[in-house]
Formats: C-alpha cells, structure tokens, sequence
C-alpha cells in the first residue's frame, strides 16, 4: 500500500483541520485509508427518471424526476411558514416543499426553468409532493457531474457531520476525489493463486465498486471480495493466536 492512503484526512481537499476532527471522532477516520473502509449502507438508482403520472406506484421511495418549475410561493407563517414549488410535466404536477432554509432554496430556483428533483414522493389531499428533496438546474448537472456512476451510494452520518457540510453526498465526493487520484495504488494482499482460483476480482476494482458501482453485477463482486477478504485475515490471525497459544 502506498504512502498517500495513510495520509491524514485532514490534507485532503474539501476536509481540513475542523472537518478533520469531526471525522476522526464521528466515525474514526483518520486517514485516506479509513475512508475508503467507510463503506455504504445502500444505493440508489439514479439512472432512471420517473414521470410524475408514475409516482403513485412509487410512494416513499426514492425517485427522480425531471419538470419545470411552472410556480413558486411562500405559504403558512411563524412555524408553519415553508416554501411551495411546483414541478411541472407532460403527465402532471408535483409539490416540492421546504421548511428550512426557505430563503435559499427560494433564491436558487427560478419559474420557468428545468430541472431534476430526487426525493421520496408522497400522496396528501390527493396531490404528489416531496419534502426537502435535492433539485439541481438540469444544464448545471449536465456540466458539473463529476462522478459519472448510475448508482448513488449513501453513507451513514451524523448530526454533527451534516452541520460541518459532512452528509452523505459530500462523503461520495471525498471518497471518489481518494480513488481517482493519480497517486493511489492498492496492492494485493492476497496471494494471486487464491484469487484466480475463487475468481475474485482485483482490490482496486473491489474499492471502487463498493463505492461507485457500475451494475448490480459488480457490486456484488465487490461485496464478495472485500467479505472474503475480511473472512481471510480473521481466520489468519485466529490461527496465529492458536499457534501462539499453543508454544507457551
């Protein structure tokens, strides 16, 4: 394994020395190394886009849908304040709803303009609509998409890392940001005859399918590699304990 994995987290770019805290005491990363051993807990399609006339056999999923934002309003006061916006098919209609951060979503989206919303419909009064979901202006995605991958992964975090820009987004990024560097090289840490003869797929690939996988297929090589790899050194250091345990 290369030097630039065990390198502190706080030196990669987008962390620094406040979110480098965060992570080492959160969930104990503390190097390059660590994050990519901080694997997700589920994945989402983000490949497909629903019409809004589909969401009914999709309720409290995740989706995504594409649409105009054809109207806009703030509604209710005090607590019941939240921001209204409503998306826009050739099938229907969708209310997107925000009770936090009103002020900036409301001034980051524009009437008449496209895009892509991802969030978990629901049905109320009869109508569709999703709380708090990401929206991003469709040419701005098409020109910033960074992680070219049709799965999203999503990462457990907590309240403290959310509020130091830590969600599970930003952690997909860090991570990628580690695995498309020219710098890094995973070795082998299993012997080339044990590999070829389970037909397990190489580290490298193994990492990076766990994280960014390209089909469901791949995914699951990975998952097996990285559990046999796992399987493999416990039972390795239970021998060794044994043998150990025996000579005294």
């Amino acid at each position: 394994m290369n030097q630039y994995l065990y390198t502190d987290i706080t030196y990669l770019k987008g962390v620094g020395s406040k979110r480098a805290e965060v992570l080492k005491k959160e969930i104990a990363v503390y190097n390059f190394y660590d994050l990519l051993h901080y694997y997700p807990y589920k994945y989402i399609d983000k490949s497909k886009f629903y019409k809004i006339n589909e969401l009914q056999n999709n309720i409290n999923s995740y989706v995504q849908v594409k649409g105009v934002v054809c109207d806009m309003q703030i509604v209710g006061k005090n607590r019941a304040k939240r921001l209204v916006a409503t998306l826009q098919d050739d099938t229907g209609f969708l209310d997107l709803v925000w009770f936090n951060g009103i002020n900036y979503i409301e001034k980051s989206i524009q009437k008449n303009k496209e895009y892509i919303v991802f969030g978990k419909p629901t049905l109320f009064a009869r109508a569709f609509n999703m709380s708090h979901p990401e929206i991003s202006e469709v040419d701005k995605v098409e020109e910033s998409q960074t992680i070219p991958i049709p799965f999203q992964p999503f990462y457990i975090t907590t309240e403290k890392m959310k509020r130091s820009g830590l969600d599970s987004k930003n952690i997909s990024k860090l991570i990628y940001q580690i695995l498309s560097s020219s710098q890094i090289n995973i070795e082998e840490n299993l012997p080339l005859y044990l590999i070829e003869k389970i037909k397990l797929i190489d580290r490298k690939h193994a990492f990076f399918n766990i994280h960014f996988p390209q089909n469901q297929k791949l995914l699951k090589y990975a998952q097996q590699r990285l559990k046999f790899e796992e399987m493999f050194f416990l039972q390795l250091h239970l021998l060794q304990s044994k043998q150990l345990n025996t000579i005294k």
